[in-house]
This record gives structure tokens, sequence and C-alpha cells, in this order.
């Protein structure tokens, strides 16, 4: 497998597999929505595209896993549009969202969510960034981000829009704790 930072098409054939797996098989799209998520192409986009860091991995020439982190686009993280966060993390001018994580369906039992973990957040940290947060359901990706990933579950469970069929919990990372992390995931996938 190769992980990597997307580039140009990479990052399309990115959106189509998040448009595969979160709109297809997950049936989970805001209807309505204050970041513009929408479907073109057989592509998830929204209005954080341009500021986003696209990470994917590959088995060949195939990407079977995706996620990505953004920053604040006019203030404001793509969550904060839907959900409060916390003020430690709203504080803070080095945090960063991770979202769109998908994984192809005959890839999720295998370790390519760990190796993407590990080069994500690797990156994260080089990049200077102290906070590392995102959402999940259970019993997934939670179990994974909690259990796996070491990800602290922060406050109540909220739903993205009255309809969503899923809650979703707030999962954070400081620094010391994505460090932890990361030599965890070393040891998982060797």
């Amino acid at each position: 497998m190769n992980i990597k930072i997307l580039i140009e098409n990479e990052i399309d054939k990115a959106r189509k597999l998040a448009y595969k797996v979160l709109v297809w098989e997950q049936d989970w799209i805001i209807p309505e929505n204050p970041t513009g998520l929408r479907v073109e192409k057989d592509q998830l986009r929204d209005a954080y595209d341009p500021i986003a860091i696209w990470f994917g991995v590959f088995d060949g020439d195939t990407l079977i896993a995706c996620n990505r982190i953004c920053g604040r686009l006019r203030g404001h993280f793509e969550l904060e549009h839907y959900h409060p966060l916390p003020d430690f993390i709203g504080r803070s001018n080095l945090a960063v969202e991770g979202n769109r994580l998908a994984i192809k369906k005959e890839y999720r039992s295998s370790l390519a969510v760990f190796e993407l973990a590990l080069f994500e957040w690797k990156h994260i940290l080089e990049c200077g960034h102290e906070f590392f947060f995102t959402t999940g359901s259970f019993p997934r990706p939670g179990v994974f981000y909690a259990r796996k990933f070491d990800l602290m579950q922060y406050g109540e469970p909220f739903r993205y829009h009255a309809q969503d069929p899923n809650q979703v919990y707030l999962f954070f990372a400081d620094r010391d704790r994505l460090e932890k992390a990361i030599v965890k995931l070393t040891r998982i996938v060797g």
C-alpha cells in the first residue's frame, strides 16, 4: 500500500470515494446546509474544497481509503456550522478538522485505516497543529477513534440535521495524545 497527500485528479478520486461510501452506502447527505455540501459528477463537494488537504491510501493504482483535513474558512471550521466546538479547540489558531473518512468496503478490515491515520497525524504534527478533531458515530468509526486511535470523546452526541439517521460524537486529540497514538499505530502497522 502507498499512502500520500493527494493532488489534482487523485483528489477527484477521493471525492468520488467519499460520495460512494458516505452518500450511497451510508445514506449521509445534509439537505440544505451552510457549507455548500453537494454531489457533483459523483463527487462529494463543499465550500471547504479549496482549503482541504486530502490524504489517500492506494493499492496499486486504486484509491482504497481517504480522509481530509481543513482549517478555518472565513473564520469557521466546517463543524462549527452545525455544532459548537469546545472553547479550548475553538480558541486555538493551530487546530485542524478531519472529515470525509471513506474506505472501500473490501478494505475495511485491512490496515488501510491505521496507515492512513498514521500518515495523516504525522503530517499534522509536522505542520505544528496543536489539536486534531473529527466526528464519528458508534460503532464505526467511533470505536476506532476511541479505542484504537485513543482520541478523546467530548460532550453529548448530536446530529448534523434533524433528519440525520446517525448521532455523532466529537473526538479530539492534542499533540501529546497524537504523539502517543502515532507510537501505537506504528506498532500496529509494523
